[in-house]
């Protein structure tokens, strides 16, 4: 007579297939994991690039930046690729590396930088698939409008910086189909004339928008008229900008910052400054703004800032939006 088991338990083989399941798939979780991390080679002595991003943990304290974790792109380099927000700073070997720069492509990069080196339209168009970009900042750099369709496609774009570059706005309406624009910079850049008006799409999304020192003209005021949301507005440098062209500012219901030194613009406009509903800064060269008058720091709501006196500091490569 076969002996009774009576230790069995009849829903000990239901309590086990479930665990044993769950341990089963934790585990196919935790190889998958590491199965797509990204591995790479950089040759060189140096970092090819430097890799930020957003840690987890506890919520940052106000007015404080998010934790960061930092990857350096050198020799073998094994990087997860499901990193938060990752940041790419590129370094000055990065350029003779631009192709293993490339695939970091895989990470779906939240922003580039590659500000104040020799990186021009060639090594750009390695970077074609970094179609994921919220921030681009190239200011200093020697891309030329060849590159401006490569910009184009980075459909998330919401930061777009070209300080100094080759880029004359040959070509600015592919610029059209980034719907989600709000900060662009152009400062310094020698701008075709009416090349503004091919932007003429881009302009209602913008919060703010450097112009300064890019040949602006009289007749490109008139769009400006189309900056139905700009809250900051920078056309220091451009000598063609006067008094008449503030009619065009007046309907711009957020601005409440704006930057006119070295322009023909002086105090002859307070009237028309005063009533503009957000205007709150203006930012100007006071030995020429103020003509013969005594110069005042304020003017009802408005505050005036000497650009001579703006602290001569290099801005964070990027620059938080809020």
């Amino acid at each position: 007579m076969r002996k009774q088991n009576l230790n069995w338990n009849p829903f000990q083989k239901r309590i086990q297939t479930p665990l044993l399941l769950a341990h089963w798939l934790a585990f196919s979780t935790a190889l998958a994991a590491v199965a797509t991390d990204l591995v790479l080679d950089f040759p060189g002595p140096r970092a090819a690039a430097e890799i930020l991003y957003t840690t987890p943990g506890s919520p940052p304290q106000p007015n404080s930046r998010p934790p960061r974790g930092r990857i350096l792109a050198q020799g073998h380099v094994k990087i997860p690729s499901d990193l938060s927000q990752p940041q790419i700073y590129l370094k000055y070997d990065g350029l003779e590396n631009i192709r293993a720069v490339a695939r970091l492509a895989a990470l779906k990069p939240w922003a580039f930088s590659a500000s104040k080196l020799d990186f021009d339209d060639t090594h750009f168009a390695f970077l074609k698939d970094f179609t994921t970009l919220y921030r681009l900042n190239l200011n200093y750099t020697l891309v030329s409008d060849k590159s401006l369709p490569i910009i184009a496609n980075m459909k998330d774009l919401h930061e777009l910086k070209l300080t100094s570059t080759e880029i004359t706005g040959s070509g600015f309406e592919h610029l059209n189909k980034l719907k989600k624009l709000e900060i662009i910079e152009f400062s310094g850049m020698a701008l075709n004339p009416g090349a503004l008006a091919a932007l003429k799409q881009v302009l209602p999304g913008l919060q703010r928008l450097a112009l300064d020192k890019t040949g602006l003209k009289k007749a490109d005021c008139a769009l400006l008229s189309n900056l139905t949301n700009i809250e900051e507005l920078d056309l220091g440098g451009n000598r063609d900008i006067d008094n008449q062209c503030l009619r065009y500012l007046m309907t711009l219901k957020k601005l409440d910052k704006l930057v006119i030194y070295d322009t023909a613009i002086n105090a002859r406009a307070l009237p028309a400054l005063a009533k503009m509903p957000a205007l709150v800064k203006v930012v100007i060269r006071k030995k020429d703004f103020w003509l013969n008058q005594t110069p005042l720091e304020n003017y009802g709501k408005l505050r005036f800032v000497d650009h001579q006196n703006t602290a001569k500091v290099t801005p964070d490569v990027f620059t938080p939006l809020h």
